[in-house]
């Protein structure tokens, strides 16, 4: 086996790649806020909201269950390449059922079906989430690449966009320039792996596939309740309000999704490396959980601070006029990335190496039905800050949960190193 990137390494590389996703959408954001206008982007969005349930049914579990499984075994070339093709194929299977699930959606709803052909542009993204072997790469810790095919697809999906983005008709140019670059990213990323010698290639087999679907299912669940409500706030906001207040939601979210995600280097760095070590040297595991929680916590607070006291002056850089209301959205969903943080960090990288899948995926289950009671009269009462409101209360909630799980756990039994 190839000499796993170093975890220092592997952390700048994926924090280059986050800081090229907040910065691209800090200017295809604008630029399509402005040159479409409010209610054309709004349909964007609306079509990228609704491609994102069939993203998260094709990655399914598989970024912690076959992460978990690759790390631990990428010593080990014949087991890597079973899992590999499994996997792989257990992915392109739900492509396909995600493929008869949305066009039975666009077809059997009136106002879905009269933009049917936004929807399949939109689809392409789904494909390319199929494409991009994320969890391989993440296990074997070859994350700078991984990091480099991301900026490329997307600044090529950007370069796109800006030639045949011209004025509020062009939506459908708008939704295939940005689903085409999650297809250039997993293009990148097959050959990359296909030209490697990372595994043995071997035939898939109906017990394996199976096998990768099972084990994935507890984790896969846990995904499906984080997503849910925030995939489908924008949704139901959109549906309820209509596409300004959903395009007012929606920048602001950007925003926080994107400070957000300045703890994911860290998060996915560390995650194989501690999936290894559960396997083969538990005793480095304290020292590493350490450096990560240091990190999280630091950069999950700056975020939360900079979005709160700094939520007009970043809504009128990137969106300018007429998105007034999303500055009261960004101060509400301003807490998120902290709690998201904190849950990262006891979630992903102990209880999911611990085996806790099953609690994990309670605590979101409950914060998922939580806010499932909460999203529609509170959308209905306060509009895109309303959708803001809850979904805070959501994140606190699982956060919540989630420390508790960990407190029983632990709680007097730390000496006998369970």
């Amino acid at each position: 086996m190839k000499k796993p990137d170093s975890l220092k390494s592997s952390v700048i590389a994926l924090a280059v790649v986050q800081a090229s996703n907040y910065i691209l959408p800090l200017i295809s954001v604008p630029y399509l806020a402005r040159i479409l206008g409010v209610e054309s982007f709004g349909k964007v969005i609306f079509a990228q909201a609704f491609m994102m349930y069939f993203i998260l049914l094709v990655e399914y579990g598989f970024s912690w269950s076959a992460t978990r499984k690759v790390a631990a075994s990428r010593n080990d070339r014949m087991k890597l390449g079973e899992i590999f093709i499994n996997v792989f194929c257990s992915q392109w299977l739900l492509v396909i059922f995600s493929a008869f699930i949305c066009s039975g959606l666009v077809f059997l709803f009136d106002n879905l079906r009269v933009n049917a052909h936004f929807y399949a542009l939109a689809f392409l993204s789904v494909l390319g989430g199929a494409l991009f072997p994320l969890w391989f790469l993440q296990g074997i810790e070859k994350m700078r690449m991984a990091a480099l095919f991301q900026f490329v697809g997307r600044f090529l999906g950007l370069i796109l966009l800006f030639l045949v983005v011209k004025n509020s008709s062009d939506v459908e140019w708008a939704i295939f320039s940005i689903s085409i670059s999650a297809v250039l990213v997993g293009i990148f990323s097959l050959i990359f792996i296909f030209r490697g010698d990372f595994f043995c290639f071997c035939k898939p087999s109906l017990y394996g596939v199976v096998n990768e679907l099972k084990e994935g299912w507890v984790l896969f669940t846990s995904r499906v309740y984080i997503s849910s409500y925030a995939i489908l706030m924008p949704l139901a906001l959109g549906w309820m309000m209509g596409p300004v207040a959903l395009a007012c939601y929606n920048v602001a979210d950007k925003l926080r999704s994107g400070a957000q995600s300045l703890i994911n280097p860290i998060t996915q760095a560390f995650f194989p490396r501690i999936s290894f070590l559960m396997k083969n040297n538990k005793d480095a595991i304290l020292p590493l959980l350490r450096k990560s929680a240091i990190g999280i916590f630091f950069v999950s607070l700056a975020a939360s601070f900079l979005l709160f006291f700094f939520a007009e002056d970043l809504i009128k850089i990137i969106a300018g006029s007429g998105y007034e209301q999303a500055v009261v959205v960004l101060q509400w969903m301003s807490p998120i990335p902290l709690f998201v943080g904190v849950s990262n960090l006891l979630g992903v990288q102990i209880m999911i190496p611990l085996g806790m899948g099953r609690e994990f995926n309670r605590s979101f289950m409950f914060a998922a039905l939580l806010c499932l009671a909460m999203m529609w009269p509170m959308i209905d009462v306060a509009a895109e800050k309303g959708a803001a409101i809850t979904l805070l209360i959501a994140e606190f909630f699982g956060c919540a949960l989630i420390s508790f799980y960990l407190w029983r756990r632990f709680n007097g039994k730390i000496s006998s190193g369970e």
